[in-house]
């Protein structure tokens, strides 16, 4: 499967990744119609790709955010109500 495709109506679908500068990969999610969905990972910038953190979407909304530290251990915990 490819990534960083667009549908036909030129809107970002599937698989997204992005990368640092370095090359290694910077965040990586899902979108559907040119919105973020599911889970999208955010990766600490040393190209360990231990993940720092988590957003999920639901209804292409931000609802929560998991943030890790250095040994992959929650640090935090953000939820978006509305």
């Amino acid at each position: 499967m490819e990534n960083n495709k667009y549908d036909e109506c030129g809107k970002k679908h599937g698989l997204w990744e992005y990368l640092y500068p370095n090359g290694k990969i910077c965040s990586k999610g899902y979108y559907l119609n040119g919105k973020k969905i599911g889970r999208w990972f955010l990766y600490f910038r040393n190209g360990n790709e231990k993940v720092e953190q988590e957003t999920i979407y639901v209804n292409h909304k931000r609802t929560l955010i998991f943030i890790f530290n250095r040994d992959s251990k929650i640090e935090k915990v953000k939820f978006y109500i509305k």
